[in-house]
């Protein structure tokens, strides 16, 4: 009989141990690293040869509210090296084409700092940089314009298509509801189900069979990829059609633009999770997912179960 009992707490000592590891280790994969110190992370905003205003007045106030350390690049920066020196790179939304101005240099230059452990967050027009390729519509009569430039930076293995006439005219712009498809990701577990964002001639993105792509959010309007995020070699990258980074209801981004519209709810926080998701390395993510220790929660079930029986027998 105390061999019996002896067993028996044993078995029910580990058991408790047991559902404790594997509540905690699921309970980390659920949650954002609360001791993150955003002031240590180096952001650096893609300024082109013909600089868009909005982002870059808006993105300038939006990662000081975050708190991280920001400076504005150029081309010519990036290929003397300085990608060496920061963690992420923002490139925003605008009507220049980025692969003109930093060609298969830049290209291959950007690559490999995401591969080595750098993340690139694209907007709009950053977002269709990073394509492998893109299907451009000029206008509602026109026919499609299919484009696969060499020096597209090829980070999304997938296409880039816009603009969606469905949410507006393009030239034109309109706030957009964005459903969140995943609240089991860093980036979108706090979020709400919907958010209303501008939009203003962005894209939606086409995955590409197999492609190891998260989709985070789609156009409720037409049901297709609006924001996703994936990991580059080391690195992780962020994509967005539409603009988060503007306030509408807020002059925080220091613009006055666009006011008129109603922003619902403020985007920021998703942007704040999105720092944080590329400032962490891609294979110690906080990424909301059953741990690999799953095999203990099987093994705990089945000891309780022997536990329960034991003592029924006594």
């Amino acid at each position: 009989m105390k061999k019996i009992t002896k067993h028996k707490n044993f078995v029910l000592t580990m058991s408790i141990f047991l559902i404790i590891i594997f509540n905690t280790c699921l309970t980390k994969g659920n949650s954002t690293n609360q001791n993150f110190n955003f002031s240590e992370v180096k952001v650096a905003l893609y300024e082109s040869n013909v600089p868009w205003y909005e982002d870059m007045t808006a993105f300038p106030n939006l990662v000081e509210w975050v708190g991280c350390n920001f400076t504005k690049i150029n081309s010519e920066n990036i290929k003397a090296g300085i990608l060496d020196e920061i963690d992420i790179l923002i490139v925003p939304g605008g009507s220049n084409i980025y692969w003109e101005e930093l060609g298969i240099e830049g290209k291959e230059l950007i690559q490999n700092f995401i591969n080595n452990g750098g993340a690139y967050m694209g907007f709009c027009a950053g977002a269709f940089y990073a394509t492998n390729s893109t299907v451009w519509t000029p206008s509602s009569e026109a026919e499609p314009i299919e484009e696969d430039k060499e020096e597209f930076l090829e980070l999304f293995d997938g296409i880039g298509i816009g603009p969606i006439y469905e949410i507006c005219d393009f030239p034109g712009y309109a706030m957009t509801k964005i459903t969140i498809e995943t609240h089991d990701h860093m980036i979108t577990k706090s979020l709400p189900d919907n958010l209303t964002i501008w939009y203003g001639g962005g894209g939606y993105f086409q995955v590409n069979e197999n492609a190891d792509v998260t989709i985070l959010g789609t156009y409720a309007l037409i049901n297709k990829p609006a924001i996703i995020c994936f990991n580059y070699g080391e690195g992780n990258v962020f994509l967005s059609g539409p603009h988060p980074e503007f306030e509408e209801d807020d002059t925080r981004d220091g613009l006055d633009l666009y006011d008129e519209l109603d922003d619902v709810e403020s985007d920021w926080p998703l942007l704040k999770q999105a720092i944080e998701w590329c400032a962490t390395p891609s294979n110690d993510e906080n990424v909301s997912a059953i741990p690999g220790y799953t095999f203990l929660y099987p093994f705990t079930i089945m000891s309780l179960i022997f536990v329960i029986k034991v003592k029924n027998r006594k």
